[in-house]
């Protein structure tokens, strides 16, 4: 009836309001980053299927995967005099199945700690997750925060709305080792890249993306680092 839809559309309203309100809080903080406030996004990715380019086809219901927890931090850069945001890209692979939260609270505890180590002042941090429950909203989440050295802002984006900057990180890391284990399999037929568990994942990763760059040439101060760990 009228009524229901009318009472469908205020549900649906809110839920808009709410997706389109979290995605706007994060592009002004991070447009408008302060020393000592540090922006991070936390997010768990569709795990990899592992498998290599010429493959028999029961090894198909034999694959193992390998799990990817991406953590991406905005900061300003801790050099004098330097202003420049600096953006960290931090992707976690364990053979773990399930999408615990002890894997995020381990990526939180060694991305403040590698901060702290930097010299970056850190008085707040402002995380971004999506909705899930037993990821992000536990008890055993919350009580982790609560211990943390420093003040930890924790906001939710809107359910069903969790795209975030750690998706298209996820992108490019399997986009490589597709590329890869086909790449090698053209090549030399006889030496095919096998991706068999997260170990190898992690050699492809390491090998591939683990760069770190900082230029002070011409008073411009810039960073880039994507490292696996």
């Amino acid at each position: 009836s009228i009524t229901v839809l009318f009472q469908l559309l205020q549900l649906f309203s809110m839920h808009i309001f709410h997706a389109l309100w979290s995605k706007v809080q994060f592009e002004y903080l991070k447009a408008n980053l302060s020393v000592g406030v540090v922006v991070m996004v936390l997010d768990y990715a569709q795990n990899y299927c592992n498998r290599h380019a010429r493959e028999v086809q029961s090894a198909y219901y034999q694959a193992t995967s390998t799990t990817l927890h991406g953590l991406v931090a905005y900061y300003k850069c801790p050099v004098k005099g330097c202003l420049q945001t600096v953006t960290d890209n931090f992707i976690y692979i364990s053979n773990a199945k399930e999408h615990a939260s002890s894997i995020p609270r381990m990526a939180l505890d060694k991305m403040i700690a590698k901060l702290c180590k930097m010299g970056v002042p850190i008085d707040v941090v402002v995380q971004f997750t999506d909705n899930c429950a037993s990821q992000f909203k536990s008890c055993r989440v919350f009580s982790h925060l609560a211990r943390m050295p420093v003040r930890i802002i924790r906001m939710y984006y809107g359910e069903n709305h969790g795209k975030s900057a750690c998706d298209g990180l996820f992108g490019r890391v399997k986009q490589k080792a597709e590329r890869q284990i086909h790449k090698n399999s053209e090549t030399d037929p006889t030496r095919q890249f096998l991706v068999r568990n997260a170990h190898d994942f992690f050699q492809m990763a390491k090998a591939k993306f683990e760069h770190k760059y900082h230029d002070e040439t011409n008073h411009k101060c810039e960073w880039y680092e994507r490292v696996p760990a």
